[in-house]
């Protein structure tokens, strides 16, 4: 069983990271809202349109998980380093 370890010698926390990606996760799902009708005219044409729906879906994954890291990280969630496994009898 594994828990969050919550690094006693670091006081840095990356609030500016957090928020900046924050507000820019959120700005780039306002805009695919607001703009809708624009990406769906473009996302439905065929031929090498076909790439754009991936690209945004890339585009958004890479910058919602970045946010999310950085929003665990500042409240104090870490990852544990310690993988030791126990033996297990069968």
């Amino acid at each position: 069983m594994s828990t969050a370890v919550i690094p006693e010698s670091s006081n840095h926390k990356p609030w500016a990271k957090t928020i900046l990606l924050g507000v820019l996760s959120g700005g780039m799902y306002v805009l695919l809202f607001a703009y809708g009708d624009m990406a769906t005219k473009y996302f439905t044409r065929g031929s090498w349109y076909a790439c754009l729906p991936i690209a945004t879906a890339f585009v958004f994954t890479f910058v919602h998980s970045a946010f999310a890291a950085y929003l665990l990280s500042a409240v104090g969630f870490e990852a544990s380093n310690n993988h030791k496994t126990e033996p297990t009898e069968d």
